[in-house]
């Protein structure tokens, strides 16, 4: 299932005569699913920007109940709970600061259920850099019904990422979803997909980095061997899980050569040997 992107974000250029100029769109608040059909008292993520942390969410339609789940420097994220079994419900997201406009996203409720299905097809490597800003970022490929995904790490803290665009790192203009400090060593970490009926499946353990010394992607969600793509400074070192074949030991290796001179020597003996003694 193909879902629609829950952020969008982008570097935009703009052109005068001799003038070149470039600017940062600012993050805007992103739902998760964006829109669709939800089962009866469904579950929704909201992420957002934490410049604009603070607001409200609220439904005219339905109950809500909120929780922030997580927090990053670039997002604040509330799982939100839809008290209504039937009829369409709009969710808004109002900003605490009076110059900002409001977000909002809509769904039917009531809709047939889905099953409940999540795996990771794909890891990759995305970086770019630019003028303004740069991207930096671990990105799954995903498959199924799942609305966000959540990241445990081996740490106290928790990632969540919408479905329809799940990156770990720095996003473009937005900054970091996750605290630098969790990718800057080899980290482990468990996810775990989110649905809209509140239930979770765990889809894996892996382990990740993503540091200015070389990217580990986490190839173990895919069922893949790791794989790491090391920095270009040589002095480098990167933990990499390989299968190392046994070797002998040099002592195992000095007792050979031993062995092979002692029957050099006696071939050489009985060579003599045989020459004298015709």
């Amino acid at each position: 299932m193909k879902l629609a992107v829950v952020v969008s974000l982008a570097c935009v250029i703009g052109a005068a005569p001799g003038v070149v100029r470039a600017q940062c769109e600012a993050p805007r608040v992103g739902f998760s699913p964006s829109a669709g059909n939800l089962p009866p008292r469904s579950t929704i993520y909201v992420f957002v920007p934490t410049f604009d942390a603070g607001g409200t969410i609220t439904s005219s339609q339905a109950r809500l109940i909120v929780d922030r789940v997580a927090v990053s420097p670039a997002f604040h994220v509330y799982k939100v709970v839809v008290a209504a079994s039937s009829g369409t419900v709009t969710v808004r997201y109002q900003p605490r600061r009076a110059e900002l406009s409001p977000s909002e996203a809509s769904y039917r409720i009531g809709g047939e259920p889905q099953p409940n299905t999540a795996r990771v097809t794909d890891v990759g490597h995305l970086q770019r850099v630019w003028g303004c800003s740069h991207t930096n970022t671990i990105q799954l490929a995903v498959a199924g019904t799942a609305i966000a995904y959540r990241v445990d790490w081996d740490s106290t803290h928790t990632t969540i990422l919408p479905a329809s665009d799940p990156q770990l790192g720095h996003l473009n203009c937005t900054g970091d979803n996750v605290e630098p400090s969790e990718l800057e060593e080899l980290r482990s970490f468990e996810l775990v997909a989110l649905f809209a009926d509140g239930s979770e499946m765990h889809v894996g353990s892996a382990k990740a980095r993503l540091g200015l010394d070389g990217v580990r992607l986490p190839t173990e969600l895919t069922g893949r061997r790791p794989t790491v793509r090391v920095a270009l400074e040589p002095k480098v070192e990167v933990e990499v899980e390989v299968e190392v074949e046994e070797k002998e030991s040099p002592l195992a290796l000095l007792a050979g050569l031993a062995g092979l001179g002692a029957l050099v020597i006696a071939s050489g003996f009985a060579w003599r040997r045989a020459r004298t003694h015709p």
